[in-house]
């Protein structure tokens, strides 16, 4: 991987650091659970509660869109993982 430079977009930061094409891809089979490791890390911190609750959608995680700070998404990806 190349230099990361951060745009302030949870979406398109992690579609640039997984090296995905499309932000779609993020929720491919292939990238799915790279893209959770990736959001647990402390690279990706300090994004809005909004685009934290649109990425958990996103991902499938729609019961927790109703998170209200990103260490509550951060675990509930762990948890995610831990049951892959």
């Amino acid at each position: 991987m190349g230099k990361y430079e951060r745009s302030g977009d949870l979406f398109e930061d992690l579609k640039e650091w997984l090296g995905c094409q499309f932000i779609s891809d993020i929720n491919s089979e292939d990238f799915q659970c790279e893209a959770c490791w990736a959001l647990i890390s402390p690279v990706f911190t300090g994004y809005t509660l909004e685009q934290w609750q649109d990425m958990m959608e996103y991902l499938s995680l729609n019961q927790y869109t109703q998170i209200t700070n990103e260490n509550e998404a951060k675990s509930i990806l762990q948890q995610y993982l831990m049951k892959m």
